[in-house]
């Protein structure tokens, strides 16, 4: 991890002091030494759009943390909350700008893979918040910020996957045959993190949330199941679309499974809503 790169090649005092920044919030002594430092160091260290445009991502969710941080302790405070919202808004921008970038280098792969987390790191985060309203009211004015970001995101998300379904059949297909690894893949580390967390979310508060995360991951199986059909059909605009719904989902499942881990369970159950069904599957509960 690039971080941890930098504490060992600071040593000694400034590495104790950049890794103290590491837990840094806006209005503390350390922060400007987390994001002036620390984060700039990294930054210099990425050179192709696909490694700055994950970096700017890490950033984004970077600052969505630190809101969450800051909303729990009741903290966020008009002055704070609006360095947050501005940094947010800067690290989005910049995400979507390497991926337009990659899109003009026609990796459109990586265009789609990189959208697809950003979204789905949004989406988590931005639900986080509103349930940390009753912690802070102020939690809610940003995670409509938060939406904002999530919905520009999505549009381009939906150009870059029409772009790639109007490609040529040899090009979809191969395409399609790598997010089906990849979707699997996904599912195969959030069973993996979830097995880590089970005896925490077994005796937690939210009970619901084993259950919740279990029809979650049914779904996301049976997405991946449709697309291999189109996939044999020979329908691989359609199969590339499923596998790559099927892999921001178990992705954004992930990202809040690790939210409520990070926040001690003090969330309510947010996979089952319809707003997670519609977004990320396509449907309500009432039509699954």
């Amino acid at each position: 991890m690039p971080l941890v790169l930098l504490f060992l090649i600071l040593g000694g005092g400034a590495g104790g002091v950049s890794y103290a920044a590491e837990g840094a919030v806006p209005g503390s002594a350390f922060y400007p030494i987390k994001i002036n430092v620390n984060e700039k160091v990294v930054e210099v260290l990425q050179f192709s759009n696909q490694a700055k445009a994950a970096w700017d991502t890490q950033l984004v969710e970077r600052r969505l943390q630190e809101a969450e941080k800051l909303a729990l302790a009741g903290n966020l405070a008009t002055s704070t909350e609006g360095v947050l919202q501005a940094a947010l808004k800067g690290h989005a921008k910049d995400v979507r700008d390497h991926v337009e970038a990659l899109r003009a280098e026609k990796w459109f792969g990586d265009a789609e893979e990189i959208a697809s987390n950003l979204e789905a790191t949004l989406q988590a985060h931005g639900r986080a918040l509103s349930q940390l309203a009753r912690h802070d009211a102020d939690a809610l004015d940003f995670s409509h910020i938060v939406e904002d970001e999530s919905n520009s995101g999505h549009d381009q998300y939906r150009e870059i996957e029409r772009q790639i379904i109007g490609t040529s059949s040899p090009e979809v297909k191969s395409a399609a045959e790598g997010k089906l690894t990849a979707a699997q893949n996904k599912l195969a580390e959030v069973r993996k993190f979830l097995g880590a967390q089970a005896a925490l979310l077994a005796t937690s508060t939210a009970s619901s949330t084993l259950s919740a995360v279990d029809a979650q991951l049914k779904l996301v199986e049976d997405m991946i199941a449709q697309g291999k059909l189109k996939l044999t059909a020979g329908a691989y605009g359609e199969a590339f679309a499923l596998f790559a719904r099927a892999q921001r989902a178990a992705q954004e499942i992930k990202h809040v499974l690790e939210v409520r881990h990070d926040l001690k369970d003090e969330l309510e159950d947010s996979l089952q809503d319809d707003d997670f069904l519609e977004k990320v599957f396509g449907h309500k509960k009432e039509d699954s």
